[in-house]
């Protein structure tokens, strides 16, 4: 059975660097635009690898995750890091016509749940050593709110969700009832304790949640990935919790096939 291994403290000495096996991926969308996304592998071969799916802030890019990839990767997850729509190379159609998420209408945003869907089940199909009925959706605002009605729509559910600064609605993107769907995912937030509005957000979004939920509270301020940016400590914490519920996930796998 693949067992993660958790992380030390910020504080500890970080191993060297590992050039990870990087793979480039565009989709192409119903509606004909192309979603980019890179696939990163731990250095370990010859496994089935857990997947964690990242979704970035409104305005930044899959570059704005820093070293967040790589961390998992050394973890043991492999790492789908996507541009949403309007965002970082996820600006063209087929005609290569330019869309910008400054210029998006909430039409246009309300397409990012299915872009990120079919993306996935296209990963699905093209890498078998990734496992997505083993996988998290991690997501930062506008990625946070995403990657919830993704997880509605995927016909497997992630195990986990990790949220920072969710709303119960964002450019349109509204959340609870999808939220009430996930009866087999267990939920992370992550927000700052000076943000009260997300606070308030957040207290909501809990009583639609079905399964166990997490805190990481950052001392710091900022909302999605700045306040990751402000609060480096953050990325232990949630590498840590993701790890802890993949073992447990396995765990119970091999206990129900048993």
């Amino acid at each position: 059975m693949l067992c993660l291994m958790p992380f030390v403290s910020a504080s500890a000495t970080e191993k060297k660097a590992v050039k990870n096996k990087s793979i480039d991926i565009e989709y192409e969308t119903a509606d004909n635009f192309l979603i980019s996304a890179t696939l990163t592998y731990p250095k370990e071969k010859g496994k089935v690898f857990p997947v964690v799916v990242l979704l970035h802030s409104i305005g930044a890019s899959s570059a704005d995750w820093g070293a967040i990839p790589q961390k998992f990767n050394e973890a043991g997850f492999a790492v789908l890091n996507v541009d949403l729509r309007g965002h970082g190379k996820s600006i063209y159609n087929v005609n290569l016509d330019k869309k910008y998420w400054q210029n998006m209408s909430l039409k246009a945003f309300s397409k990012n749940p299915k872009d990120i869907t079919g993306l996935l089940n296209y990963v699905k199909e093209e890498h078998k050593n990734i496992s997505f009925s083993n996988y998290i959706i991690m997501g930062a605002d506008l990625g946070a709110n995403t990657g919830i009605l993704t997880a509605q729509k995927m016909k497997t559910k992630p195990f986990a969700l990790v949220l920072i600064s969710p709303q119960t609605t964002f450019k349109g993107l509204y959340v609870p009832v999808a939220l009430a769907d996930l009866t087999s995912s267990d939920v992370l937030f992550v927000y700052s304790k000076q943000d009260a509005n997300t606070i308030k957000e957040i207290n909501t979004l809990k009583r639609f949640a079905q399964k166990q939920v997490t805190d990481i509270v950052c001392q710091a301020g900022g909302s999605g990935l700045n306040l990751i940016k402000t609060n480096p400590k953050s990325v232990y914490e949630i590498v840590n919790w993701c790890v802890k519920e993949c073992n447990n996930y396995l765990d119970t796998f091999t206990q129900k096939s048993n």
